[in-house]
């Protein structure tokens, strides 16, 4: 089944049909209850007349589930050139192939609120009475009565269907039905006819097919199963259950009743259709289908929107993730920055006897940068105005200050402070000049050999002592090695 949109000069209405069922003319007539001529259906925009809507079924026009079609009455056109108002032809109500669908209203209400006729302006049961009892007693053809006696016959209809696809079911079971094929047919089906008892009193009813073959048979329920969405599914199977499917596919119902006559004497059409495709689970014909309460739909609404909302939170905050961890680490650098800052200050202080105000008279954070100051400056940054250091005791500082600069920088080449405890006590060298003397041929492989190194690692040492050296000449006056 596919619900297609049908428009036309009294506005839109939803309609189901089946792909390969009747005629699409013939499937939406019945589905809109007017007679199957004198009108024509065009599709896409700008509309296109459909050929040959009258002989093909959906699936052979290409027509899909959603589509919009637009329905013209031959008479509409004539009405338009005379300067009157056609009107649409109507039949009496006949039995369908396919459950007719409620005609939509919301444009309706809105027209009908602006005309004032709607039926918001109904307050009470009795009035919606006396509108009903008006309407059906051929009152005005306004928009109220109109919406009304359409209502009242969708819902006529509905019960009709309902009432005669349980004739078929108690017919096809008792075998007290009878098919008439008309002509050879096709592999695909053979149109007929099959008469049937309706009711108590043994009347008779005649609905009037497509007798579909057992292969186009098969072929229509797996179209019908192949389907992935759950819900989807639940309600295609509902719709196959023999006692539903004598409601809304009597051409589906009667081919299916006529394989199981085929097959045995006995008619059971749960076992029929377990033969005729045995690939298909039909285990849900056993089971009752369970109806959801408006509460657990709810809940299962609930669920569904809690869980979107937690599903954006958390896209929220995986976008937000990168950004965040750039700034904790750009504040974690930050911070080990300022650490090394204030262990460098304090090392100075330590270095200038603890007097901080030494180290602010020198105007520099690290031992390091006092040492590569001038030793002039040094004297008369320490010395100052207020006496606080003698030139003698601030010539003392400056070369205690670049003593231990020449300490730090050493062990910073080095990396390791076990080599370092090595190098001293071996004698093989404890400033960066020490290193920077190993350029003597054989030196570098002595020294890598006394120490189990490689000799580039050794090599590594001198460039960076050459360098430091280089760019602060006074480290070359430290050296303890001849």
């Amino acid at each position: 089944m596919i619900n297609l949109r049908v428009r036309s000069g009294d506005g839109t209405e939803t309609v189901s049909v089946a792909e390969d069922g009747d005629p699409l003319a013939v499937a939406v007539a019945r589905a809109l209850d007017i007679t199957a001529e004198g009108f024509e259906l065009f599709v896409a925009f700008p509309p296109q007349p459909l050929a040959d809507a009258g002989a093909k079924t959906p699936r052979e026009l290409g027509v899909k589930d959603g589509t919009t079609l637009i329905l013209r009455f031959q008479s509409d056109a004539r009405g338009a050139k005379q300067g009157t108002k056609a009107r649409r032809p109507r039949r009496a109500p006949a039995s369908t192939l396919t459950r007719t669908s409620a005609a939509s209203s919301k444009a309706r209400r809105g027209r009908d609120a602006e005309n004032g006729d709607g039926l918001g302006k109904s307050s009470s049961k009795q009035d919606v009475a006396e509108k009903l009892i008006a309407a059906f007693q051929g009152g005005p053809r306004d928009n109220v009565s109109t919406f009304l006696r359409r209502a009242s016959r969708q819902a006529v209809i509905s019960q009709y269907e309902i009432r005669a696809g349980n004739d078929r079911l108690a017919a096809a079971l008792s075998g007290t039905y009878t098919v008439k094929r008309k002509g050879e047919g096709t592999a695909h089906g053979v149109e007929a006819s099959v008469e049937y008892t309706k009711g108590s009193r043994g009347a008779k009813a005649t609905d009037e097919i497509k007798l579909l073959s057992p292969d186009a048979l098969r072929a229509t329920l797996r179209y019908l199963l192949a389907v992935d969405d759950p819900e989807q599914r639940a309600r295609v199977e509902e719709l196959l259950r023999p006692a539903k499917m004598a409601e809304v596919s009597a051409a589906t119902f009667w081919s299916l009743a006529e394989y199981c006559t085929a097959a045995g004497a006995s008619i059971d059409l749960d076992a029929g259709l377990r033969r005729l495709e045995p690939a298909i689970d039909w285990s849900f014909l056993a089971s009752r289908r369970r109806t959801k309460s408006d509460k657990a739909l709810q809940a299962e609404d609930n669920a569904a929107a809690a869980a979107a909302l937690a599903a954006e939170r958390k896209r929220k905050r995986e976008r937000k993730a990168p950004k965040a961890a750039a700034g904790h680490a750009a504040k974690s650098a930050k911070m080990e920055e300022q650490r090394a800052a204030d262990s460098a200050r304090a090392a100075l202080i330590a270095a200038l006897g603890g007097k901080p105000a030494l180290a602010s008279a020198l105007a520099v954070e690290s031992i390091e940068e006092a040492a590569d100051l001038d030793a002039e400056l040094v004297r008369s940054r320490l010395v100052g105005e207020d006496g606080s250091l003698s030139e003698e005791s601030a010539d003392e500082m400056a070369a205690k200050l670049r003593k231990a600069a020449i300490t730090l920088r050493f062990q910073r080449i080095i990396n390791d402070p076990e080599l370092v405890m090595r190098l001293e006590q071996e004698r093989h060298g404890s400033t960066p000049f020490d290193l920077v003397r190993l350029r003597v041929p054989g030196r570098v492989e002595f020294l890598a050999g006394e120490l189990g190194l490689e000799p580039g690692r050794v090599r590594a040492w001198q460039t960076a002592a050459k360098e430091m050296c280089d760019a602060h000449p006074w480290m070359q006056e430290y050296r303890t090695v001849g």
